[in-house]
Parts: C-alpha cells; sequence; structure tokens
C-alpha cells in the first residue's frame, strides 16, 4: 500500500473491519523537481510523511495493532530524510520502520491517546510521535545513532512507557557496526570507554524490563558478546581486529573463569606484533606474555652485534676443540 491509497484499496479496507495488521509502502521519489501534488504536499508538511491519507481511511490507524512501514533508497530525495508521523495510532503494539524515518533520536516524543506526550515539549510539527501503546518497536537498517535513542528510552521512568522489546538490525557486520556507532560520538575518547557506557545502558534498560536484541550481518554473532569483547579491548587492537575481518570475541584476552580481561599495554604491543596470527594462544588464559619476551626464539635476536658475537664464538669454539 502506498502514500496515497486508492479509492479501490479504501473500499477493499471497509470490507475488513476485522483489520489489525497493516504494511504500508511508502512510494520512491521520481520527481526531481518537486512539481507533482505528491511531493508538493511532502514539502508542506516540513517534510514529514503521513503513512495514511484520505478521508475514507480515517478510522483505520485507531485499529491497527501491528504496522510494517516499507521503503528503499530511493525514498529520500536530495540527501534529504523522510519522517514518519503516526496521528490517530492509538492501539498500535507494534512497529517496524526504518530508523532513519524516525528522525533525530533524540527528538522522539511519545504520545498518549488524548494527544498528551508523555515526556518532553511538543516542539515543530514535524517532530515524530510515536504511540505510548507501543510494546515492540523493530528498526531496521539502523543508523549510527542506535545508542542514543536507547538513551532515551532508558531516560523515562519505569511505567511510562508501555516498551517491552526492541529489536536494532544493521546492515553490516558486528565489528563495523560497533565502530561506526562509536563514531556518531564527538567526544574523544577510547572506544571500549564508550562500550563500556553502553553496556551499563543496557543493563539499566534490562532493570526497567526492557529487552533489547541485535541483528548484523555477521553469521553467529552476539553483539553484546562483541561489544563486551571490543569494552576489554585498546584502539590499536580494535582497528587491526577489524582490519583482518576478525570478531572482537576472537581476539580479546581471558581470565581464568574464561571471561574478557583487559590487556597490558606491554601485553598490547606483542599482540599488535604477533596475537592475530596466534590469537589462540595470546587469548588463552594460561598464556604468560613474559615467557614470550624474555626468550630468544620468539623476538629474534639483536641485530648485527649479535651476529658478530655468535660468529666470534663459534671460531673460538672450534680452534679449541682443534
Amino acid at each position: 500500500m502506498e502514500d496515497v491509497v486508492s479509492h479501490d484499496q479504501a473500499r477493499l479496507v471497509r470490507f475488513l473491519p476485522s483489520l489489525t495488521e497493516l504494511t504500508v509502502w511508502l512510494r520512491p521519489h521520481s520527481d526531481v523537481n518537486q512539481t507533482s501534488p505528491f511531493m508538493w504536499l511532502l514539502h508542506h508538511q516540513h517534510d514529514s510523511v503521513m503513512v495514511i491519507v484520505g478521508p475514507a481511511l480515517k478510522t483505520l490507524p485507531g485499529r491497527v495493532r501491528l504496522l510494517n512501514i516499507q521503503s528503499d533508497f530511493r525514498y529520500n530525495g536530495h540527501g534529504m530524510t523522510r519522517t514518519i508521523k503516526l496521528p490517530g495510532f492509538h492501539q498500535l503494539r507494534s512497529l517496524t520502520v526504518a530508523m532513519e524515518h524516525l528522525g533525530d533520536p533524540n527528538k522522539i516524543r511519545f504520545q498518549r491517546s488524548d494527544g498528551s506526550l508523555v515526556k518532553g515539549d511538543p516542539g515543530k510539527t514535524s517532530t515524530p510521535c510515536l504511540p505510548s501503546t507501543l510494546k515492540s518497536l523493530h528498526l531496521i537498517s539502523c543508523t549510527r545513532s542506535v545508542f542514543s535513542l536507547l538513551c532515551l528510552l532508558d531516560s523515562f521512568l519505569p511505567g511510562e512507557l508501555h516498551l517491552t522489546h526492541v529489536t536494532l538490525a544493521f546492515d553490516m557486520p558486528t565489528i563495523s557496526a560497533i565502530i561506526w556507532c562509536g563514531a556518531s560520538y564527538k567526544k574523544l575518547e577510547p572506544l571500549s570507554t564508550k562500550e563500556q557506557r553502553w553496556l551499563r545502558r543496557l543493563v539499566s534498560l534490562a532493570q526497567k524490563h526492557l529487552r533489547v536484541e541485535f541483528f548484523t550481518t555477521s553469521p553467529l554473532s552476539l553483539f553484546i558478546t562483541e561489544l563486551n569483547a571490543v569494552a576489554h579491548l585498546s584502539d590499536d587492537e580494535i582497528a587491526i581486529v577489524a582490519g583482518e575481518g576478525l570478531q572482537s570475541s576472537e581476539c580479546v584476552a581471558r581470565r581464568r573463569d574464561g571471561w574478557f580481561r583487559a590487556r597490558s599495554p606491554a601485553e598490547s604491543t606483542l599482540f599488535l606484533l604477533h596475537g592475530v596470527k596466534h590469537r589462540q594462544l595470546f587469548c588463552s588464559f594460561i598464556f604468560d606474555f613474559t615467557r614470550w619476551t624474555d626468550t630468544v626464539f620468539f623476538h629474534g635476536n639483536s641485530g648485527p652485534d649479535f651476529e658478530m658475537h655468535t660468529d666470534a664464538t663459534a671460531c673460538d669454539e672450534q680452534k679449541s676443540n682443534t
């Protein structure tokens, strides 16, 4: 179903009084000069989109409980992101939508059935408002502002929202998604520090009975496990692990109980030189890096002087034997 619904579709909806699940397709922009009525309406709605329009469908939003909004890359025109508006969806329980259509996560508001906001000021008319009745929110093609959204959700007191389940899907591997999210913060600090803060945020949300799940294109990768691993790696270690296309959990050091730990600066230096090729050894809880550094076999000789000394010693030994 597109933004502008035909009369035939409206008639079909009237014959389905029990309709509670709906998929809406946002029509791609094809008019570059924005001269068609469809484009004109969008322009004068402050770049926000009413996903269901027309008087014939005015009663539909009030009974929809599951809404799935689909679009493709052509939907946004000239680098401008179109945000959605959901007025009248007072029975909505589940929403699936691309994250970019929610706009700035810090400006999202939750609206009660009487039109009042759960928290915050109404703001501009383009501010996206989600129904406070939502119990599950499924965001696809997530942007790097995921943790800003989770911060917003964590700012609500227990019971202010009905949300109990949020899924966040990225169109990229896990390690790439973690680094991408970290790049969204302007404050200069180690990526591991950001991850530690994000993990505390997830714990806080869990305490409020809000379950958060992450999905990426990486097979058999648990996002929170990888997040924990990255929180124990230095920025240089993260860079080399990502460059090799490895999971962070494959390359993090382990404690005797099997959980992750951060490496000392000396351990990290050694890992950057040899760890990726020998990660099973370097990540073992029984690995003692001092034995590696104290053994000539592993770190080589000391240069030309060492070679000259070795040659001289060999000659002396040969003379004594003769």
